[in-house]
């Protein structure tokens, strides 16, 4: 909704490639309920022939919203990965049986590339998916394809990040607002430990 947000996770990895994690927001959805989202996940990650692999499962849930909004959900993936050294590239797919707000079964296919810049620390981002579901008028968009560009840089022990995204999503009978849909530009503070 562009308005800001304060996010934080926490992850536990195990040396055999099994890792459990936590990571929340706030959110809004105007609906006075929904003041926050909590994931809970877990996966297996190995390797095959020089490529990443990692199963995994995430539970998106909505703390305080009504139950009548179905807002729960959870959904299943697939991760792939390669690093080249200067440059990393990603693949994944996503489903979730039944999706946000009872929209039925959705997937979820995207990309990535990573570079680091010759500059210590500096990476360039890119990333394109495409998003489908079942009931598009339940969800309240169409199907859509979403991108973004995005520069990181280490200052003063913290990653200062500020990344461009866009969509395809144009006004129809489904979607009735932009609002938060369209080109935006967003920029992060975060730090690790």
């Amino acid at each position: 909704g562009e308005e800001a947000a304060v996010q934080g996770g926490f992850d536990l990895a195990h040396e055999s490639g099994l890792y459990l994690g936590t990571w929340m927001s706030n959110v809004d959805f105007n609906d006075n309920d929904s003041v926050s989202e909590m994931d809970f996940y877990g996966g297996y990650g190995f390797e095959v022939a020089g490529v990443g692999v990692d199963l995994n499962v995430t539970a998106f849930e909505y703390p305080g919203a009504a139950a009548s909004n179905n807002y729960d959900f959870v959904e299943y993936g697939i991760g792939l990965s390669k690093d080249f050294g200067v440059a990393a590239l990603s693949a994944g797919f996503n489903h979730s049986p039944e999706f946000f707000g009872e929209s039925g079964d959705a997937q979820y296919a995207q990309g990535g590339l990573d570079i680091s810049l010759p500059v210590a620390g500096v990476g360039l981002s890119a990333h394109i998916g495409h998003q489908w579901i079942d009931k598009n008028a339940t969800y309240g968009v169409d199907d859509y394809l979403d991108w973004s560009v995005g520069l990181t840089v280490p200052v003063m022990g913290v990653d200062l990040g500020i990344t461009w995204i866009d969509t395809d999503l144009e006004h129809s009978s489904v979607v009735t607002t932009l609002n938060g849909r369209e080109d935006v530009l967003i920029t992060s503070l975060s730090k690790s430990f």
